[in-house]
């Protein structure tokens, strides 16, 4: 077929054809999502176990192995892919292309039921496995908090009362507070003093486990000497 021989003898249905393309073009322009930050939908998670003190292969094999067995069952699963660290396990899961938004929700929570189920037989010391999928999520504003004349705690009580302010604004999702410099407490330890007074560092650390309940771990310097000490939560 000719076009261009179609089109000239033929001028009325070429013109009734572009202007309904045009029609359709401002429809279509007038109707198209424009966002700045437009939302993506990622079909994929992070599971991460903490196991202190725990080796690499200790951690593959008391949990990253248990985890992925349990996570293979899924049906939805499309890969998974581990990596095992001295104390932490991270598994990435990716779910089937063909599952939409909708749907993600619902099998994130059979997953995190299946890691909940896993959870029961892993070894004394290993945390709850954690599942991270808000990968997707954007943020369309950033605002920055300063205040030289007040004190860090001072401005987490100031943020704290702005992020519950915004939770309640329409049209806000969700609301993240970063950088917040978080209150230490630093304990310089005399072995010679400890000594004379016939108490051991592990009576020491259990000490200040015992009365320092919103922290799960520390570290005390020994001369010229740190540790690391661990305990579990009751």
């Amino acid at each position: 077929m000719d076009i261009a021989r179609y089109s000239i003898k033929n001028p009325v249905n070429i013109w009734l054809m572009v202007i309904v393309f045009i029609i359709g073009g401002l429809i279509a322009l007038n109707n198209i999502g424009r966002l700045e930050d437009p939302a993506f939908t990622i079909k994929q998670v992070q599971v991460v176990t903490q196991f202190h003190g725990a080796s690499a292969v200790k951690v593959e094999r008391e949990i990253t192995e248990p985890l992925e067995i349990a996570i293979q069952q899924m049906p939805q699963l499309r890969r998974i892919m581990s990596i095992s660290k001295p104390g932490v396990s991270e598994i990435t899961v990716e779910v089937e292309s063909h599952y939409d938004s909708n749907v993600l929700p619902q099998i994130w929570d059979e997953l995190r039921k299946r890691l909940r189920d896993a959870g029961k037989n892993l070894p004394i010391g290993a945390q709850t496995p954690s599942v991270y999928d808000d990968f997707g999520d954007v943020y369309g504003m950033y605002y920055a908090l300063s205040a030289p004349e007040f004190s860090p705690q001072e401005l987490r009580e100031f943020a704290r009362i702005i992020r519950r302010e915004l939770l309640v604004t329409e049209g806000v999702a969700k609301v993240q507070v970063s950088g917040v410099q978080q209150e230490q407490l630093v304990a310089y330890i005399n072995p010679y003093q400890i000594a004379g007074l016939g108490i051991s560092f592990p009576d020491l650390a259990q000490l200040l486990a015992e009365n320092l309940k919103p922290f799960n771990g520390g570290r005390a310097q020994v001369g010229e000497k740190k540790f690391v000490y661990w305990w579990i939560m009751p």
